[in-house]
């Protein structure tokens, strides 16, 4: 577990710990000197006691130690968490263009695709929406952005007809409007969210990759983009790209490098199951910062009110009779 500071620059107080502790020392002992000095004991013993030296050792170190609490607080001390809370929704889209009927994947490009969103689906958690749209020439959202497992797995179990053309575009702006209508984007960011802070979204595109509609992959990265939402890319196969948009690989890079999502290629239907479960577990955790000021101010003020017992609790010297 990691401690971060929100106002660091009140750290470099603590150097001054060691200085306060040392004047408390010399005041102590020229405090006692004195009463030495100028106090008979045979007449009035103004020496502490072993029980006032322990409880003055006690409040010391308990004032002490309030004080770096106090210090502590000041810079505002958070800890990093695991936050297991979902992040919104995610939409998974599956290139069902005719080319995903090829073997290079067993049993084929489009079965491995839809076996490895079943895998994300196992993965997620359970507060997770997610969503299925398939695309060739145009896109069809298939499932709606939803918490029911046994929804999504009823529609991954038939992967349905394929079509000619790939139109990256049109699986990009179904996902959005999937999206929209589920509420999860689209609505106006909360106070504290950073103007730039990403969408509680994820759209995940699985695709061979040879865009052969325009417009070019370019706009659809354009259009996730303005939306704030990443979009993750997995490249199926090596084959060539088409001549009017270009090398495969490099316009689904661009795609998850505009977006803020991640690249992948896979070559085979294991490595492509990896890849899902990866995404289905970094979408479960992520790294949160909890602030904890309250508990530390807490415990410097209970260590002052120890402090304060400890002196007030040590027992007078007993008054000598002549």
């Amino acid at each position: 577990m990691n401690i971060g500071w929100l106002s660091p620059g009140w750290l470099w107080a603590l150097l001054a710990v060691p200085v306060a502790v040392a004047l408390l020392v010399l005041w102590w002992r020229g405090r006692t000197g004195a009463a030495v000095r100028y106090a008979d004991p045979g007449l009035l013993d103004v020496r502490p006691t072993a029980a006032q030296r322990g409880a003055w050792i006690l409040a010391s170190a308990l004032g002490t130690l309030a004080l770096v609490g106090g210090i502590l607080a000041l810079a505002r001390p958070v800890l990093d968490v695991d936050d297991e809370t979902a992040r919104g929704a995610v939409i998974v889209a599956v290139d069902n263009s005719n080319s995903m009927l090829k073997e290079d994947l067993a049993p084929d490009r489009l079965s491995a695709a839809f076996d490895a969103a079943r895998v994300l689906v196992d993965t997620a958690p359970e507060d997770l929406s997610i969503g299925l749209v398939t695309f060739a020439d145009q896109a069809v959202v298939r499932v709606n952005p939803t918490v029911d497992r046994d929804q999504m797995l009823a529609a991954l179990a038939e992967p349905g007809a394929t079509r000619e053309g790939t139109s990256m575009s049109a699986a990009v702006d179904a996902s959005l409007s999937a999206l929209r209508g589920a509420g999860v984007i689209g609505l106006p960011p909360a106070a504290d969210t950073e103007p730039d802070a990403p969408a509680s979204a994820r759209i995940i595109i699985i695709t061979d990759g040879a865009n052969s509609i325009r417009p070019c992959p370019d706009v659809a990265a354009a259009t996730a983009r303005a939306a704030r939402v990443p979009v993750y890319t997995v490249l199926l196969g090596d084959d060539p790209g088409h001549p009017r948009c270009g090398d495969p690989g490099e316009n689904l890079s661009l795609v998850a490098s505009q977006t803020g999502g991640v690249y992948t290629q896979s070559t085979d239907s294991a490595d492509l199951a990896l890849v899902f479960e990866d995404i289905g577990r970094s979408l479960t955790t992520e790294t949160a910062q909890r602030e904890v000021t309250v508990w530390v101010a807490a415990a410097a003020l209970a260590l002052l009110v120890f402090a304060a017992l400890a002196l007030g609790g040590a027992p007078a010297r007993a008054s000598r009779r002549a």
